[in-house]
């Protein structure tokens, strides 16, 4: 018997859970007189021939992590042994750390024939003013994510993150970005965590895919308020407002083909750069 097809998933969501508990041994108890549990039904010899495609609503949230994905996947193997192919792409996504959301700039969640946990490689990369370039990246699996810093030349870690954050070295940081950047590190290092939150909770009760708090890397720009939706298969619309109330964007991006989007923006207000005027483009992405 052989089960094959294709299967459509509207939307997704993989949550990473906050604080992840150290691995814990399973005891088998063992009682007097007891007889042993008879041995499981072995499920029936089903093959699999499926193919499940998500094009661009997979959510992955948690720990400081958003990412919106798309992509498709092919089962094969039995029903008792699915072996899973294939994975999903970076459509956008950030880190949110130190009241900034780091920009992921590529990123893939790959099922490599191991089974049903993925794959995770994700990295938000920045070049500052000075010639650094500084790079986060995401490994590991969903339910144990490994966050690694790296920079071009070759920095300490705390000088790696600040110019992530800030756009600089630790040397021209206000005494608040010092204590922000020493939060981070120990962030990043396990201590404290970062979950969903009370803004988790508005952003269901909105029916939104994202709602975020950060900032610019800049040391001079004002956090701002992010929020998003898909009003349609592969249509998305989304809105950033700045915390002082004088500047707001308006974006719509449109997956018009393979790898191939439309990104339209609308900026006003006392902004800077590209938060003003309009713009309207096209995207090409593609793995390698």
């Amino acid at each position: 018997m052989r089960l094959g097809g294709t299967i459509d998933i509207n939307s997704a969501n993989i949550e990473i859970p906050k604080g992840l508990p150290p691995s814990v041994t399973t005891l088998n108890i063992i009682r007097p007189g007891a007889k042993p549990p008879p041995p499981p039904t072995p499920a029936p010899p089903i093959g699999l021939d499926l193919n499940v495609v998500a094009k661009n609503q997979v959510f992955i949230r948690g720990d400081g992590i958003f990412a919106n994905l798309g992509g498709a996947l092919h089962l094969a193997g039995t029903a008792a042994h699915p072996v899973p192919s294939g994975g999903f792409h970076l459509i956008r996504g950030y880190f949110s750390l130190g009241g900034k959301n780091l920009k992921f700039t590529k990123g893939t969640f790959d099922f490599n024939g191991g089974g049903f946990m993925p794959t995770l490689d994700l990295e938000a990369t920045n070049s500052s003013a000075d010639g650094i370039t500084s790079t986060l990246a995401v490994t590991g699996t969903p339910t144990a994510p490994k966050i690694s810093l790296s920079s071009s030349p070759t920095l300490p870690s705390d000088e790696v993150l600040s110019h992530l954050l800030y756009g600089t070295g630790t040397q021209s940081l206000s005494a608040f970005q010092a204590v922000s950047l020493a939060a981070s590190l120990a962030q990043l290092a396990g201590i404290g965590g970062s979950g969903g939150g009370p803004l988790g909770g508005v952003r269901k009760a909105l029916g939104l895919d994202e709602l975020s708090l950060g900032g610019g890397s800049s040391t001079s720009s004002s956090p701002t308020v992010n929020a998003g939706r898909y009003v349609a298969p592969g249509v998305y619309v989304g809105a950033s407002q700045s915390a002082t109330g004088q500047g707001s964007t308006a974006k719509v991006e449109i997956n018009l083909y393979k790898g191939l989007k439309l990104d339209t923006k609308v900026g006003t207000g006392g902004g800077a750069g590209s938060n003003n005027g309009e713009s309207i483009g096209l995207k090409y992405q593609f793995n390698y």
